[in-house]
């Protein structure tokens, strides 16, 4: 039966596990904003066009026309939108985006703050490996007085920042 000091830690240290998922929470988003960012940079490029008048057209068809004969009668015709439509389905694409990226940046706010969390120092580790009744008082009562063997982890603080961190990320109430 031992009760092992595994030394003072940050939280990130205690709860490897929670750590882990602050670095993937960080990935993604640090792989996310830039793309939705980019692709807000570039609708935000766009500018609509009049498709080709109708001799430019011809004079494209005349220029093909030797090589793709049989082609274009396979192939049905592209529809042209209006600028109208070009402008309506580019401002719809931004709003899209935008609100991608309001989503990116609100899922990296929480990542920083579960990496402060993370960061608080001042936790003791133990790691608890012996007879139920014999780690304490407290638990021998709350848990009763068998000599049943357990395992438990004891996170301790005696620092106000600590603990409250430790609220933020474990249940104790």
């Amino acid at each position: 039966m031992a009760l092992v000091n595994l030394g003072s830690a940050s939280l990130a240290v205690a709860v490897p596990g929670a750590a882990t998922l602050d670095l993937a929470l960080l990935d993604v988003c640090n792989v996310a904003a830039p793309n939705v960012s980019a692709q807000i940079t570039a609708a935000a490029s766009f500018s609509p066009s009049i498709g080709l008048d109708l001799t430019q057209q011809i004079s494209l068809l005349n220029q093909m026309l030797a090589n793709l004969n049989a082609a274009l009668a396979a192939i049905p015709p592209i529809p042209t939108l209006s600028l109208s439509a070009q402008v309506a389905l580019a401002a719809s694409i931004l709003v899209d985006l935008n609100a991608l990226l309001a989503l990116v940046n609100a899922k990296l706010a929480i990542q920083v703050s579960f990496a402060s969390i993370l960061a608080t120092a001042g936790v003791e580790v133990l790691a608890w490996d012996g007879a139920r009744n014999a780690l304490g008082p407290a638990l021998t009562a709350e848990r009763g007085g068998a000599t049943t063997h357990s395992n438990a982890v004891v996170l301790y603080t005696q620092s106000g920042a600590a603990w409250t961190a430790m609220q933020a990320l474990l249940r104790t109430s």
